[in-house]
């Protein structure tokens, strides 16, 4: 019984992250971003694309760059990523 409970603990601390897939846009249009499971993400704004990392841990989701990290909230079962200053981002069909 030991044993399993140990392969068990294993397996779950080695599964892969979550991961979000497809695209958000906040309510203007002028922000999206697609999630790629891979790991990824590619974000548009004002004309100009950035492509990135991110992760998902803990129902929320950090976004990696050169420029800093940004952290999003997962809300409405992955529905809506919730940002700093009030930013919301809608998952797109």
């Amino acid at each position: 019984m030991k044993k399993l409970w140990v392969l068990t603990l294993g397996l779950l601390l080695t599964a892969p992250a979550l991961a979000l897939e497809g695209a958000y846009t906040d309510s203007t249009g002028r922000s999206t971003y697609v999630f790629e499971p891979d790991g990824q993400v590619v974000i548009m704004a004002l004309g100009q694309k950035v492509e990135t990392d991110y992760t998902v841990t803990d129902g929320k989701v950090r976004l990696n760059s050169p420029e800093g990290q940004l952290t999003l909230h997962i809300r409405d079962n992955g529905q809506t990523l919730e940002g700093p200053m009030g930013m919301t981002l809608t998952k797109q069909r």
